[in-house]
């Protein structure tokens, strides 16, 4: 009974070592990998030059990449091409940004704070207010709301909608429908639009 008892303990004890070797080969791994990737940056950054065409916008990707291959080192295969690795992390991180502005792009003409005032027009402007605030309220109760919620406050196309309690798709027709109604009012429909 001893003797199975004894075998028994020590093929745990072996399953033991071997395991607690196999975490630290997988550590070492981890370390040699980071140490990898902190020595390819200075390639990475001319990389990121060639890809975005600015320094600023370079660093911000060579830092992108370097976060995102850190904590997915554990998926790096040991013995193939880390630079090329770390280049199609650092080539799709660039693309989703490219896509993610081309996107956002079309909301950049329309913001407001690209236009200039300056303090002479600080009259102009109440009076504009004004105007605005007047010709929301001849405007149907239910179109205004919309504006107000999307334009004035701030709120998300989904979130004026939560609060409307309407879908998301009549929301944007009355706030374009409200738009087009405050242009009227204010005599302003016959604006060309780029």
């Amino acid at each position: 009974m001893y003797s199975i008892i004894n075998t028994s303990a020590s093929k745990n004890n072996l399953r033991s070592q071997s395991h607690h070797q196999d975490l630290d080969e997988i550590d070492s791994h981890h370390q040699k990998t980071l140490r990898q990737i902190v020595s390819l940056g200075p390639d990475m950054r001319k990389f990121a030059i060639y890809l975005c065409r600015n320094s600023n916008d370079a660093d911000d990707l060579v830092q992108e990449t370097a976060l995102k291959a850190i904590s997915k080192s554990d998926q790096y295969q040991p013995n193939t091409n880390l630079r090329a690795w770390l280049y199609t992390i650092m080539r799709n991180n660039f693309y989703t940004s490219c896509y993610k502005r081309a996107r956002e792009k079309p909301g950049d003409l329309d913001c407001a704070s690209d236009i200039p005032v300056e303090d002479c027009d600080t009259a102009y402007w109440h009076l504009r207010m004004t105007e605005v605030s007047s010709a929301m309220r001849l405007i149907a109760p239910h179109l205004s709301q919309a504006i107000k919620l999307v334009a004035m406050d701030g709120h998300s196309y989904q979130r004026a909608s939560e609060i409307i309690g309407c879908n998301i798709g009549t929301l944007k027709s009355r706030v374009n429908r409200g738009r087009a109604a405050l242009r009227n009012r204010l005599g302003e429909d016959q604006m060309v639009t780029a």
